[in-house]
């Protein structure tokens, strides 16, 4: 698994690369030394539209007993999601209010579908819509 990496983007070919996300250590953030791990993190404060995206690995997690002259790094798949607006705002208003709140509950109740709000629900950036994004909206709402 990757331990270290960045990624980077741009608008145009023609532009210079921005570094967009740089992880120092993903081990500690839950990578770990087993040969398969899902990994999600979400890219925040990028106000920047981006075409072009670059992934550079510089370090990988190794097991102890591991020779680091012998590790390998393979990666499989790489999913980069846009979702457009704040986080929180699950209806795309703008706004990231109790209407966002209800929406959620209704999602997770069955009342409603994640299908509807184009990766807006998933307020974690975890990939699946749960608890954990119940949580992190009322945790943004307390926060305004």
């Amino acid at each position: 698994n990757p331990k270290a990496w960045k990624i980077y983007g741009k608008a145009k070919s023609s532009d210079s690369w921005t570094v967009i996300a740089n992880v120092t250590d993903g081990a500690t953030a839950g990578l770990g030394t087993e040969d398969v791990t899902d990994y999600y993190f979400r890219i925040n404060n990028v106000n920047q539209k981006y075409r072009f995206f670059r992934f550079e690995v510089s370090d990988v997690c190794g097991k102890d007993d591991w020779d680091p002259e012998n590790y390998v790094f393979q990666l499989s798949e790489l999913q980069l999601t846009g979702i457009t607006g704040m986080p929180g705002d699950v209806d795309g208003n703008g706004e990231v209010n109790g209407n966002d709140l209800n929406i959620l509950i209704n999602i997770l109740l069955g009342k409603d579908s994640a299908d509807n709000y184009n990766g807006r629900a998933n307020v974690d950036g975890q990939g699946n819509v749960d608890g954990n994004d119940l949580n992190a909206l009322i945790n943004i709402i307390l926060a305004h």
